[in-house]
């Protein structure tokens, strides 16, 4: 099964067009964890303990259901507050939520869910990968494809590295479906992700990491994490939910970028 890394830079075409009317953190279904290192400056927002921060304003009260990092469990958790957080100067302030976890205080999680309903979660961590000669035909077709794939900018091109690329298949997907992930030649340490589909190849994004893959009452979704490796302070997480043949993006926060 892959590798699971942390923080790359994302750049794709099929993202980028999208990332305006996507929900942020806090906003629509999901909420990312947020990981403050000082705990001088913020003793609320630690990375152990009771009250801990996500990112986003959610209301008080409000239950959370976090997912957790290492196992296919959820602790309800509930938020106590909301509040702006300015990293080095005014223009760089996003706003955080502090929440409870009094039912569960060592709870190590990435994201969350907003809301108390029950939840089937399940992190998805040995998928069915195809055949040898499946895994050839897939790795010729999408690498004929990718020479016409347009990134989002000059400036974050993407190669796909001559190693063999990890192909894995979601639940939701059907038996001529992958995910593929391929090493970024123009950036080491990135990732360019593509949807194999019946022939037809889709980029996902061009230079991520997979953060997570789970299930949420039989719905498939990956968590990517990303940076920038070329310079620059952007960063942040996007989370995808994905159908049969398809995917939509359905949380994208780079809030903390700088």
């Amino acid at each position: 099964m892959f590798r699971i890394a942390v923080l790359s830079f994302w750049v794709a075409l099929s993202v980028s067009c999208s990332v305006s009317g996507t929900p942020s953190s806090g906003q629509g279904q999901f909420a990312q964890f947020f990981n403050y290192q000082s705990n001088e400056d913020l003793p609320y927002c630690s990375r152990k303990g009771l009250g801990r921060c996500i990112l986003g304003t959610v209301k008080a009260g409000q239950p959370i259901q976090l997912l957790s990092s290492n196992s296919s469990q959820t602790c309800l958790a509930r938020a106590i507050k909301s509040f702006p957080f300015e990293s080095d100067s005014p223009s760089d302030s996003f706003p955080l939520t502090q929440i409870d976890l009094s039912l569960c205080p060592n709870f190590d999680f990435e994201l969350a869910v907003l809301g108390d309903n029950q939840l089937n979660y399940m992190r998805l961590e040995k998928l069915p990968m195809p055949s040898a000669s499946v895994a050839r035909e897939v790795d010729t077709r999408i690498r004929r494809d990718a020479g016409g794939v347009k990134p989002s900018s000059a400036e974050h091109q993407f190669a796909l590295a001559p190693t063999t690329p990890e192909l894995f298949r979601l639940p939701a997907m059907g038996s001529d479906q992958y995910v593929a992930v391929y090493q970024n030649a123009m950036t080491p340490g990135d990732q360019v992700h593509f949807l194999y589909s019946n022939g037809k190849v889709k980029l996902i994004h061009s230079a991520a990491t997979i953060a997570s893959v789970f299930s949420l009452n039989g719905k498939s979704f990956i968590h990517y994490s990303f940076t920038c490796r070329v310079g620059c302070g952007w960063g942040g997480e996007i989370v995808f939910e994905f159908s049969k043949d398809s995917f939509e993006m359905v949380m994208f926060d780079d809030s903390t970028s700088t």
